[in-house]
């Protein structure tokens, strides 16, 4: 059994051959535990350390669109929402919490980059079914969608900005 100190422990005798993926877990809880531990002062989780960071560097009206337009590159990247909300999502929330902005600004700017992305990629699963379910050819339906898109995204952007102000 290895114990490292925090809540977290582990049996690897039991461990096979073929449990890779679950000695890598074992692993990158040890490696968080290392970071955080509860009760501990001093210690607190990197992204909040990046907040500050992130608070220092940049205005705080700008973060808001930021998020959007991070989330928007993200999930039009990969083509997935669900990905993207797992990615900003634990980002986003912790910026706000350290810097006292709005919890809800950040989070819908990250929810609504990432449906966007998602909404107006090529390789998004929606986008191909989309496609195919009205028999298009997909870079046409692609390319009739996008300005569409990109004018919700440009309205969305200058009311993240407005609303950066506000907050």
């Amino acid at each position: 059994i290895v114990d490292t100190g925090c809540a977290y422990t582990s049996d690897l005798s039991s461990r096979h051959d073929d449990a890779a993926p679950a000695a890598t877990y074992d692993y990158a809880a040890f490696s968080f535990c290392g970071r955080y531990r509860p009760g501990h002062s001093g210690t607190e989780f990197r992204v909040v350390n990046a907040g500050l960071v992130v608070g220092a560097a940049i205005a705080e009206p700008l973060l808001a669109p930021l998020v959007f337009i991070v989330s928007e590159f993200i999930a039009f990247s990969v083509g997935s929402s669900w990905g993207t909300f797992a990615i900003m999502i634990p980002i986003a929330v912790p910026i706000a919490a350290t810097l006292g902005l709005p919890m809800p600004l950040l989070l819908g700017a990250a929810i609504s980059g990432a449906i966007f992305g998602d909404h107006a990629s090529p390789i998004s699963d929606t986008t191909v079914v989309a496609s195919m379910a009205s028999a298009t050819d997909h870079i046409d339906h692609v390319r009739t969608q996008l300005p569409y898109a990109l004018i919700a995204a440009a309205i969305a952007s200058v009311g993240f900005f407005l609303a950066g102000f506000i907050a």
